[in-house]
């Protein structure tokens, strides 16, 4: 099945699932927020999620209570480029509808300054599979992402965050995808490394 085809069937699957997306999104944050990833992270990279991905905004609040450093993505506009800056209430409407960082009011994550932190990095995605491709919405920003990032930094964990429905056991992969580490549902982690 082609990407665009799996994309279209995981969207009508998740309108059909809608109805249980508190629920499974409160026992995601809670596997995620119990795991040795999240515990051991100083610097946990989110996202702020739209209507039909896995609302982890409780979870993002908890890593600030433990004192861990929050950030989330901003899309620079007409590329396939993001970038994070710190986590706060000051968001505005940006990029696809997505809620963004105030860049005036939140400091830029640099890469390079956190090159020997511990960093968890929470993915969202339209699918994952069971070695750990990942399939997202076609625009490449979380691949272009990652891939500096990891060049930057020898600690980085990538999370893959998904309901269950969103797991398949096979993704097309092509050579710039890269997979995650782990990979969280309400039903299960599937851990593809060593941690």
């Amino acid at each position: 099945m082609y990407k665009k085809d799996l994309r279209l069937l995981i969207k009508t699957k998740l309108k059909d699932f809608a109805c249980d997306f508190e629920k499974a999104s409160e026992e995601i944050c809670k596997k995620v927020a119990g795991s040795n990833q999240f515990a051991e992270a100083e610097i946990v990279l989110g996202y702020m999620a739209l209507s039909d991905e896995v609302n982890i905004g409780n979870l993002l609040k908890q890593a600030l209570d433990f004192g861990k450093e929050v950030y989330i993505p901003r899309i620079i506009p007409d590329t396939s480029l993001m970038e994070f800056y710190k986590y706060s209430e000051a968001v505005e409407e940006g990029s696809y509808g997505i809620r963004e960082p105030l860049p005036q009011e939140n400091p830029q994550l640099q890469p390079e300054e956190i090159a020997e932190r511990k960093v968890l990095m929470l993915v969202p995605g339209r699918a994952f599979d069971a070695t750990g491709n990942r399939l997202g919405r076609g625009k490449g920003f979380y691949d272009i992402y990652i891939s500096r990032l990891k060049k930057a930094c020898s600690s980085v964990m990538l999370a893959g965050i998904c309901f269950d429905l969103q797991l398949l056991k096979s993704i097309p992969a092509e050579e710039h995808d890269i997979k995650m580490d782990c990979v969280i549902s309400e039903k299960s982690v599937i851990n593809f490394c060593q941690i």
